[in-house]
């Protein structure tokens, strides 16, 4: 089954960055989308708002 979200650990892995800036891709996310910081993001708007095609991200994952 496919993970519906994304963490820290997952965008460095997809963008090869060190932790604070994945965090700050991620807070671009949700400053986007209205998500507020305590919850999450998910595979789809965060491929949405960059570009991605979400099954290369989730393939990237590892799911």
């Amino acid at each position: 089954m496919a993970r519906l979200f994304l963490n820290t650990k997952d965008v460095m892995v997809l963008t090869g960055l060190t932790v604070t800036p994945a965090k700050l891709r991620l807070s671009a996310v949700r400053a986007r989308y209205g998500i507020p910081k305590y919850k999450p993001v998910t595979v789809v708007q965060f491929s949405d708002f960059y570009g991605l095609d979400v099954r290369l991200v989730l393939e990237q994952i590892g799911h």
